[in-house]
C-alpha cells in the first residue's frame, strides 16, 4: 500500500494544480469506489465496462487496473478477469492489530500538549455527527466520525506516523463502512469518541493511549461475525 494518506480519502481527486494523467484519474476513482464499497469484494471490474463509465480508451483503465493489483486492491483469475480483493480475516486482524498500536501512539503524543482549539474542534465534529445520524444522513456521520481521529492525527507532529496511519486507515475503510453501519455501532463509537476526548482533556497519556487502542479493537469482533 504504497498510497494513501488521512487527507487523501477526503480529497480523493483534488491533486492540486497539476492535472491527474487519465490513468490517475482511472486509479484514483476505482480505488475511491473500492473504498467506498461501490465496487463489492469479488465483483469484477471489466477494462471495457470502466473505459465507458469513465469515457476513457482502454489503455488507461488497464494501467489503473495494474497499479490497483500491485498495491493489493484487486486480484486476477484466470478465468473472471480483475474482480475486486475479497475480505480476508486474517489481514483484517492484522491491519487492526497495527492500527490500535500505531493510533494509540500517535494519540498518547498530543494528549500531554493539546490545546483548546483542537479540543473545540473534537467537540464541533461529535455534534456535527450526532446531527447527521439524528437527520438519518448516515454516510455523512461515518465521513465526520472517521474526521474525528483525523483531527487528532493530524497533531500529532511525525509525518512518518501519519503516512502509515493512513496508509492502513485507507485500506481498511471498506471494512469502517460495514461496521459503523452496523445497528447501535456508530451511537456506540460516538460516546467512545466523547471519552476519549474526556481523557485528552483530563486524564493521562496512558490512559489515552489505552484508551485508543481499546477502541480500535473493540470493533474486530463485530467484523468477524458479519464479514466472516
Amino acid at each position: 500500500m504504497r498510497n494513501g494518506g488521512l487527507k487523501n480519502r477526503r480529497t480523493m481527486l483534488n491533486l492540486g494544480e497539476k492535472a491527474p494523467s487519465e490513468s490517475e484519474r482511472a486509479y484514483l476513482i476505482i480505488r475511491e469506489g473500492i473504498i467506498k464499497g461501490k465496487y463489492k469484494p469479488g465483483e469484477r471490474l471489466l477494462e471495457e465496462w470502466l473505459a465507458k463509465e469513465f469515457q476513457l480508451s482502454r489503455t488507461p483503465i488497464r494501467e489503473a487496473l495494474m497499479r490497483l493489483y500491485q498495491e493489493g486492491w484487486v486480484v486476477k483469475h484466470p478465468h473472471r478477469g480483475v474482480v475486486v480483493k475479497a475480505f480476508d480475516k486474517k489481514e483484517l486482524e492484522d491491519i487492526i492489530e497495527v492500527r490500535s498500536v500505531l493510533e494509540g501512539y500517535a494519540t498518547r503524543m498530543i494528549a500531554s500538549s493539546c490545546d483548546e482549539s483542537l479540543v473545540r474542534k473534537l467537540k464541533d465534529v461529535i455534534f456535527s455527527v450526532e446531527l447527521a445520524l439524528k437527520e438519518g444522513k448516515i454516510q455523512e456521520a461515518i465521513e465526520l466520525n472517521t474526521s474525528f481521529h483525523d483531527l487528532i492525527y493530524e497533531r500529532c507532529g511525525n509525518s512518518v506516523l501519519l503516512r502509515m496511519i493512513g496508509q492502513l486507515r485507507d485500506y481498511f475503510y471498506r471494512y469502517r463502512v460495514l461496521l459503523l453501519n452496523l445497528a447501535g455501532m456508530l451511537e456506540r463509537s460516538i460516546e467512545d469518541h466523547k471519552r476519549l476526548l474526556d481523557l485528552i482533556e483530563n486524564g493521562t497519556p496512558d490512559e489515552v493511549e489505552r484508551f485508543t487502542r481499546k477502541h480500535i479493537l473493540k470493533g474486530l469482533d463485530a467484523l468477524k461475525s458479519i464479514v466472516f
